[in-house]
């Protein structure tokens, strides 16, 4: 904290009284907060001025450091989700307390429904009831379990793809007190790898009948 008066006769000054204060942001200077006068001060600035201005100070700091904190989450946030959307999985993420969508990415793709279309809502939302009942036990029984679950293949009825085989794996992802608190799911279109397998074996088949009939 600074108190000055420059001498008045000095024609170099144009202020006469002066009271600043280093604004710290993130352990570093990042300017000064002051006062000043053109006219000077016939005593020295009281001790409930400097505290205002210390405090004052203070308050500017924080409020720009949590400024700096918001830009750099929201810089670090725009990053997580080009990532995000840019993974060739649907990336599914629901509240562990009543499995509603928090997040759905490739929705549209694969499921036939935005992210907009379903956050807050649940899988009844979107599938059959048969099959949502079927989905909503088995994401009860990994958060039951409390780690990954691999479901290797996994039929999902979608609105205009007709229906789909999925690889999907699932795990909780826990508070800092261990309860779960979302349920994260990845998910991969396999049906065109499934049908060539299928095309495949039933080509292998055909090839082993026909040399059979030949001998």
């Amino acid at each position: 904290l600074s108190d000055w008066s420059p001498p008045s006769a000095d024609p170099l000054f144009t202020f006469r009284a002066y009271l600043g204060i280093a604004v710290i942001v993130g352990g570093q200077v990042y300017g000064t907060l002051s006062f000043s006068s053109p006219q000077p001060r016939s005593k020295g600035f009281a001790g409930y001025e400097k505290t205002f201005l210390e405090l004052a100070a203070q308050w500017i700091g924080h409020e720009l450091e949590r400024n700096l904190a918001d830009e750099a989450l929201r810089g670090t946030q725009t990053f997580l989700n080009s990532i995000v959307e840019n993974i060739p999985y649907m990336i599914v993420v629901k509240d562990a307390r009543n499995l509603k969508f928090i997040r759905l990415n490739k929705g549209e793709e694969l499921l036939g429904c935005s992210q907009d279309e379903v956050l807050g809502l649940n899988d009844y939302a979107i599938f059959p009831k048969e099959q949502a009942d079927c989905f909503m036990a088995r994401d009860r029984e990994v958060l039951e379990r409390g780690r990954l679950v691999d479901i290797p293949e996994e039929s999902v009825q979608t609105r205009h793809r007709g229906n789909r085989i999925l690889h999907t794996r699932k795990i909780p992802v826990f508070d800092r007190v261990g309860k779960p608190q979302y349920l994260l799911s990845f998910s991969e279109d396999i049906t065109e790898r499934k049908e060539a397998q299928e095309e495949l074996k039933r080509a292998k088949e055909e090839a082993e009948a026909a040399n059979h009939a030949k001998s």
